[in-house]
């Protein structure tokens, strides 16, 4: 386990002197640092003539591994400084003990100044600062005339505003239109199927019937014993008539009383009547009445 450990810190070395962190020329560099003062300041200085954005600038403070990065509006113009005041209730960079000062752009360092024990920028005081001289070189020296120079960098990034989308103008509903009433399709009518036409057929001329001829018939004779036979059977006719009784209606009466008694009746009828006329005939009858009189 221990072999292993120091195996990995010796190739950590190894990688380390072979593919040190690269620092690359910038026109915007660490002009001075004053580590010890209160506040704690560091100043850059654009050694181009032109102004620069310092969209995706930052300083990272080695010790304490905070950062500051710049806001998309800030630069430096040419020729000219910024200041960066770092405040007092954060530990920014070590008094004693020397630390590093680096300035990115996005991931690439740009510039770097580092100070301390055993190295040519020991530790300044209070009162001191580490400065190139002149403004931009690359000499640096511990000064006692420190100064500060150029705008100070306030490093509170306003809130991007977002754009307004445009709102779309309502448009009016359209005004729904009528559905109109469906017209009832007509039933179809059926085709009458055609008739035919019955063929005219020819009426058959009439043929002349041939009128038969009569054939005589000739005269049959009876002969003697059929006479005989005829007589007899109507000999036996007429006695079977003779021996049968005369048929009787069953319920007649042959009496002659009921017909006595309508012959009286039509009688007395007619005597009243004759006796109504001369008694009564003056009185109902109008014309016998006009005759008394």
């Amino acid at each position: 386990m221990k072999l292993s450990f120091g195996f990995f810190c010796f190739c950590s070395f190894l990688s380390f002197l072979i593919f040190p962190s690269k620092v690359f020329a910038a026109d915007v560099v660490i002009n001075e640092v004053s580590p010890a003062s209160n506040p704690e300041w560091v100043e850059l200085y654009n050694t181009n003539t032109n102004p620069i954005s310092l969209q995706g600038y930052s300083i990272d403070f080695g010790s304490s591994s905070q950062v500051k990065s710049f806001c998309e509006g800030d630069q430096i113009a040419g020729n000219s400084y910024k200041l960066i005041i770092l405040a007092t209730s954060a530990f920014w960079l070590h008094n004693t003990n020397g630390d590093t000062v680096n300035l990115k752009n996005n991931s690439d360092t740009v510039d770097t100044i580092s100070y301390g024990p055993g190295s040519s920028l020991d530790n300044p005081s209070n009162t001191q600062s580490i400065t190139r001289s002149p403004d931009g070189s690359s000499n640096w020296i511990i000064t006692d005339t420190s100064s500060q120079q150029g705008d100070t960098v306030s490093f509170v990034c306003p809130t991007p505003t977002p754009t307004p989308t445009n709102i779309p103008t309502p448009t009016d509903a359209p005004t729904p239109t009528k559905t109109p009433t469906p017209t009832k399709t007509p039933t179809p009518t059926k085709t009458p199927t055609p008739t035919k036409v019955p063929t005219s057929t020819q009426t058959p001329s009439p043929t002349s019937t041939k009128k038969p001829t009569p054939t005589p018939t000739k005269k049959i004779t009876p002969s003697t014993a059929e006479i005989e036979l005829l007589s007899n059977e109507a000999k036996n006719s007429k006695n079977e008539q003779e021996e049968k009784p005369t048929p009787q209606v069953l319920g007649e009466s042959t009496s002659k009383l009921p017909f006595l008694f309508i012959g009286l009746g039509i009688i007395f009828l007619s005597v009243c009547a004759i006796l109504a006329y001369f008694q009564l005939g003056d009185k109902i009858l109008p014309w016998k009445r006009k005759q008394s009189l």
